[in-house]
């Protein structure tokens, strides 16, 4: 018998990575997706329709199915949103107590972001501000944090900001972390199951690492460890989270037996998640209800996590590709592993972190192309935005479809569609076409006739070896700019 029919997903924004990966791993398990429409929700600074929302789930009495909430979404009305908006805290906590009024299920799986503190000047993402102050204020955060672990004088405010900013962007922070303090409040009231804390883009110092330092505390003193949690990312929580929600039904834990391409990888510096990759990856194996395998033998799946050397480089792959890859020692140990999981029959997942926001080309090429018979063993890929994201998206994708299949529930067609976005999305495009686009203006780069042109030949080889040679992947952008991609599939 199937352990679930429907689920409720309201995801951080319309990003297709927010909203239409979910829908296809729901679907890829037989579960019917439960979901607003992509209309009502915001993209980059445009804030969601929360009363539309609201009003919505209120249709959703028949269905006592399991929520998986991104809390941003009704505290702010988006992930940006959060950063930018200028409700007051009442007004959240108002929205969010009407969110917990209307829903009818006794398994609400929550996640909310801790304030990014990004080390640049650019407000695209950001108050308006940021285009100015960036730098300073993270420079600023970085050192009250220092004070504080010190337990020396806080700095005094920096001549170079104004006092008016310097006060919204202290308010901002207080604001988030009551919210998040309220969230917890949730928990032990009994309206949430879990709550997961994301530090989004984090650094090793600043507010944001105190204040998520400070979560963790409150979880550990009130002892909720088992319900709730701190840990990097922001937009693959909700795939991990609806994995960990599927795994409950499992009679044990799947286990996941971690190999990393490079002898020193799991020690690597983990850019924007401020951390070891191997902490990352034992952070996701968590959140998506994994657990470490104790040997080969017994594990349930073969995580192959492709990493730098030593350490990634700042900015993305189409900007700096991998300095420290040993690619021969790499590609060899990978493809080795590959071939080892196959002979013992052990689906394998892949996690490509070699570089930041894009895939590694000549992994791609040199230990992937030349397997066969994906679907038999490659139960999920990611290589998108930061390391979190990527092993993040990849666990819940292998994880989901293991289940699916012992559920005799698995849909192959839509577990194609997605791993063939995926490679089209963090290979492909990011890593290659990207790079193209960025030498364009503006009005050239956003062509989409001009992307799926130079996507074309690739995306038949990628159909091809997955198996949706008649279907096509048209790409589109979805916020108006060459930093991420769509693909709508027919």
């Amino acid at each position: 018998m199937k352990s679930l029919t429907a689920a409720v997903f309201l995801p951080l924004d319309a990003r297709p990575v927010c909203y239409q990966t979910p829908k296809l791993l729901m679907k890829m398990a037989g579960i019917l997706p439960l979901m607003p429409n992509a209309d009502w929700l915001g993209n980059l600074k445009l804030t969601a329709a929360i009363p539309v929302l609201l009003k919505w789930l209120e249709t959703l009495s028949d269905f006592n199915a399991p929520v998986i909430v991104a809390l941003d979404l009704i505290a702010y009305g988006g992930l940006i949103p959060s950063r930018i908006g200028l409700e007051t805290e009442a007004e959240i906590r108002n929205q969010l107590s009407q969110f917990y009024g209307v829903l009818m299920s006794s398994a609400v799986y929550g996640y909310s972001s801790i304030l990014r503190i990004p080390a640049y000047n650019n407000a695209e993402e950001e108050p308006n501000y940021w285009a100015t102050y960036g730098v300073a204020l993270q420079e600023f955060s970085s050192v009250s944090h220092q004070a504080m672990q010190d337990k020396t004088t806080l700095p005094a405010w920096p001549d170079e900001i104004p006092i008016e900013v310097l006060a919204d962007f202290l308010h901002r922070r207080h604001r988030n972390f009551s919210v998040n303090e309220y969230h917890i409040q949730c928990l032990m009231a009994g309206l949430l199951q879990s709550i997961t804390f994301c530090e989004d883009d984090r650094t090793t110092a600043g507010l944001n690492v105190a204040e998520a330092d400070c979560l963790h505390t409150q979880i550990e003193l009130h002892g909720l460890q088992a319900l709730a949690s701190v840990q990097t990312g922001a937009d693959e929580i909700g795939h991990c989270l609806l994995a960990r929600h599927l795994n409950a039904f499992a009679t044990e834990p799947p286990s996941v037996w971690v190999v990393y391409t490079h002898p020193n990888g799991a020690s690597s510096y983990a850019c924007f998640d401020g951390l070891p990759i191997e902490v990352v990856v034992a952070q996701r194996l968590k959140n998506c209800g994994l657990v470490p395998a104790e040997t080969y033998e017994k594990a349930s799946m073969v995580l192959l996590v492709h990493t730098p050397a030593t350490e990634m480089g700042m900015g993305d792959y189409c900007e700096n590709r991998p300095a420290t890859l040993e690619a021969s020692l790499q590609y060899d140990t990978a493809t080795s592993e590959i071939n080892k999981a196959q002979t013992n029959q052990k689906p394998v997942i892949i996690a490509d972190v070699a570089s930041a926001n894009g895939g590694d080309v000549g992994f791609y090429e040199t230990v992937l192309l030349p397997q066969a018979n994906w679907l038999n063993w490659l139960y999920g890929y990611a290589g998108w935005n930061t390391p979190g994201n990527s092993i993040g998206s990849a666990l819940a994708m292998g994880a989901i479809r293991l289940r699916a299949e012992v559920e005799e529930a698995f849909n192959a067609t839509c577990f194609q569609q997605l791993l063939a976005i995926r490679l089209a999305d963090d290979v492909m495009y990011q890593s290659k076409v990207r790079a193209a686009l960025r030498k364009l203006s503006d009005a050239e780069a956003l062509s989409t006739p001009l992307a799926n042109e130079l996507l074309a030949f690739d995306l038949e080889i990628i159909k091809s070896k997955v198996g949706l040679p008649l279907q096509t992947l048209d790409a589109y952008f979805p916020c108006n700019r060459t930093f991420e991609i769509g693909f709508a599939v027919h």
